[in-house]
């Protein structure tokens, strides 16, 4: 397993994220999200597939989100926990599950270059980095399929929803997330089948 920290969530991009990289440890944060309950299922079932090392932590009080679901923030109040578990371990880098496209600033490869200058400006031996970040989606959730188990992959899903309930939220008018990972799901898993 490479010696890395990967801020999970539980959701599918994180999941991929850890399932194909194989990091050491996952952080989980409960940071007041509306999903926190299936994200926690969904993160420690992901730990015990990987046998993976689970660091969980909360922060109180909870953050504000936005009815689109962004965070404002969010992802530099992770990195700098990660840094600092990560530090603190003697690990060497901190991954996120970004995956483009995303409409948010913080999960782009110019955000996580900025963090990185920030933590080389303080002398920190960290590194931020997301691993699936230029891979296609679809490709990426081709081999998750393949990867693990489906039972791991439908807990994922359910903790992507921004609407915190089953996924997908509904087939009628689905949150962003769900309706964007049930595209990527379908065509990987058509595509899986067209390939064997």
């Amino acid at each position: 397993m490479p010696q890395a920290l990967l801020l999970a969530s539980g959701g599918l991009e994180s999941t991929a994220v850890a399932v194909l990289k194989r990091p050491s440890v996952l952080l989980f944060v409960d940071h007041g999200q509306p999903n926190k309950r299936q994200e926690a299922i969904s993160v420690t079932a992901l730990a015990e597939f990987l046998k993976a090392e689970l660091i969980v932590r909360k922060i109180t009080p909870a953050l504000a989100v936005f009815p689109d679901g962004y965070v404002p923030a969010r992802n530099w109040l992770l990195a700098s926990l990660g840094t600092h578990e990560a530090v603190a371990l003697g690990l060497r880098e901190v991954w996120f599950g970004f995956m483009a496209p995303s409409p948010f600033p913080d999960t782009t490869q110019e955000w996580v270059n900025k963090v990185n200058a920030v933590l080389a400006a303080e002398g920190l031996p960290v590194k931020v980095a997301a691993p699936l970040l230029n891979a296609h989606p679809v490709e990426i959730l081709k081999q998750l399929i393949r990867s693990c188990p489906q039972e791991l992959i439908r807990e994922a899903l359910k903790a992507s929803c921004l609407k915190a309930k089953d996924y997908p939220c509904t087939k009628r008018s689905p949150c962003p997330k769900c309706a964007e990972r049930l595209t990527w799901l379908h065509l990987a898993s058509r595509l899986n089948r067209e390939i064997g």
